[in-house]
């Protein structure tokens, strides 16, 4: 999402790019669940864009063969609703 000649900072994650927006220093996407609180605080003011984002892919896989309590789970997780509703930003 940036054009060209634009001057950008770079973060390592969420945590800090969620930072850098509220300290002023740039604009950019950040998850609604991320953002939510801080636009009702009015620490950030959400903006409409003229085109979406585009939506990434995300995939996750793991060997069959290799079924440990901790894929177990993950994968309950995965199909609670709560999680699912989280993960997709809704």
């Amino acid at each position: 999402g940036l054009l060209t000649g634009q001057q950008t900072l770079t973060v390592s994650g969420s945590d800090e790019k969620l930072a850098a927006q509220l300290a002023g220093l740039g604009c950019g996407y950040l998850q609604r669940s991320i953002a939510a609180p801080h636009i009702r605080s009015g620490a950030l003011i959400e903006k409409q864009t003229m085109g979406a984002k585009p939506r990434q892919s995300v995939y996750i896989a793991w060997r069959t063969s290799m079924r440990g309590k901790s894929l177990k789970w993950f994968l309950q997780r995965l199909a609670e609703p709560e999680t699912q509703r989280m993960l997709l930003g809704e």
